[in-house]
């Protein structure tokens, strides 16, 4: 498996494979909407996102988008969302990999942390703890609070995560959150 950043020419595959990863779990307008995003996300020149993916013989197997969350501390933060593998490349440690990979990567271009909402049971794998909203306020506000986890990529804690967030337009909807 190749594992690296993706191309702005990549941007239709990885919308593909959101839209084709999450009508596989989701229903088919969940996938049409998670696909959408992707490609808002990789096409927004003014709020550059990174994606990294998974390709397997020219095939696209897992991908992640990161993009930044402001806060109010100068720290470089890094907002991951959304994420998808394949579903027949799911449950091998295919996702867990890629992310791990993604992390190192900003880690060494000096992102202190990455926050995401999401699935608990699956980001504590990979270091992810809970964040509170008095800590750090979400973008929007969360239909589920405990989705709300953060990890640090450098010596700063959490303490430094404080304020209210702010992301990208993109994913500054209410329905994501």
């Amino acid at each position: 498996m190749n594992t690296r950043q993706a191309e702005p020419q990549e941007t239709a595959a990885v919308a593909q494979l959101f839209t084709a990863t999450f009508t596989a779990s989701e229903g088919a307008s969940e996938g049409k909407q998670i696909g959408d995003l992707a490609h808002r996300l990789m096409s927004t020149p003014d709020e550059p996102a990174i994606c990294f993916g998974t390709w397997q013989d020219q095939q696209l197997t897992a991908a992640v988008i990161f993009t930044e969350l402001r806060v109010a501390h100068p720290l470089q933060v890094m907002l991951l969302s959304p994420l998808a593998v394949a579903p027949n490349w799911q449950r091998q440690g295919n996702g867990q990999a890629l992310v791990k990979h993604s992390m190192d990567i900003l880690q060494e271009q000096g992102v202190s942390h990455l926050v995401t909402y999401g699935d608990p049971a699956f980001y504590s794998k990979l270091g992810f703890t809970p964040i509170r909203e008095h800590q750090l306020k979400a973008p929007q506000p969360l239909s589920y609070p405990r989705g709300w986890i953060a990890r640090p990529l450098s010596e700063h804690g959490f303490d430094e995560l404080k304020g209210t967030a702010s992301c990208a337009s993109a994913l500054d909807d209410p329905q994501y959150w």
